[in-house]
Formats: C-alpha cells, structure tokens, sequence
C-alpha cells in the first residue's frame, strides 16, 4: 500500500448519490478517517451507492442489524 498524504486523501472524494461524502476505495476512506483522527470513526459501506464512507458508528447496532435489514 502506498503512501497517502492528506491533501491527497481529502482531494479523492465524491459526492454520493445519498448526499454524503464517499470514496472509490476502501484504503482512501481508511486514510481519510486517520487524517481526521480516526478516534470513532469507521469505514462502511454505502447501500445506496456501494461507495465508502467514514463516520461514527450508530449505539447499540450490530452487524446482526445489518445482515437482518439485507435480508
């Protein structure tokens, strides 16, 4: 994995289609979430787009939660 600098990180957004910021790939999400601290914060995926966004983690909800809303 190359190095990522933070100008280039934050410069390698798009804007999806649910109106968030998101990344192509994952590892440009993963270095865009340690440029801005990291602490709290997760990658996912979106299920409107299939981009990568990174915010915080919703209280109390499981991947269980999630499988169970795909189904």
């Amino acid at each position: 994995m190359s190095l990522i600098t933070n100008r280039s990180v934050l410069a390698r957004y798009v804007v999806c289609q649910c109106g968030k910021r998101g990344y192509e790939q994952k590892q440009f999400a993963k270095a865009a979430r340690q440029s801005l601290g990291g602490h709290g914060l997760h990658v996912y995926r979106c299920p409107v787009s299939g981009a990568w966004h990174v915010g915080h983690q919703r209280t109390g909800i499981t991947r269980d939660y999630y499988r169970q809303r795909a189904a």
